[in-house]
């Protein structure tokens, strides 16, 4: 009687742990799913953060005060900076929902105050050191774009790691 006490104890304990080993695997797996799916919606949201900046910073290097009557060079240049600030934010948002290691803080923000070039725009024509400034920031920001491009979904790639994604960031600031 006692054997068969301790038997039916071994088999319902036994029953127990596959029970708890199958929820412990399902739940990891749950886990793992959210993980990925916010990784990928973090890498498509700051792949279209970069290429908006970049259309609204090829908007106002073509401006033309004299044919573009209804747009405005200084409405342009908040444009460009809500955009690097979308960057940042969507960096920083990525820093607290997918990994603590993404690099933020990268882009020159407030650059309409920038002391290097001195009256940002102030005339309402953009002068060659500030075309250039914006060319550079361009180009930083098309770099990002372009190294998380994949060909294969004909925008982010997907599988993109962090350390990728920040040796990009740290290259196209090297520049």
């Amino acid at each position: 009687m006692k054997r068969l006490t301790i038997g039916r104890l071994k088999d319902y304990t036994l029953i127990f742990l596959v029970i708890l080993l199958v929820a412990g695997g399902f739940k990891f797996y749950d886990e793992k799913a959210e993980e990925r799916r916010r990784h990928e919606s973090f890498l498509n949201n700051l792949y279209f953060e970069l290429m908006r900046s970049v259309h609204v910073i090829d908007l106002t290097l073509s401006f033309d005060p004299e044919t573009d009557a209804n747009e405005n060079l200084t409405g342009l240049l908040y444009s460009i900076e809500d955009r690097l600030q979308s960057i940042e934010l969507t960096l920083k948002l990525g820093q607290h929902w997918v990994d603590k290691d993404i690099h933020s803080a990268r882009f020159q923000l407030s650059f309409l105050y920038r002391e290097d070039i001195p009256g940002f725009s102030k005339d309402g024509v953009l002068d060659n050191s500030e075309k250039l400034y914006l060319e550079t920031l361009r180009d930083e920001l098309e770099s990002i774009r372009e190294g998380m491009y994949s060909e294969e979904t004909k925008q982010e790639n997907p599988n993109l790691t962090i350390k990728q994604l920040n040796k990009l960031i740290s290259e196209a600031n090297r520049k």
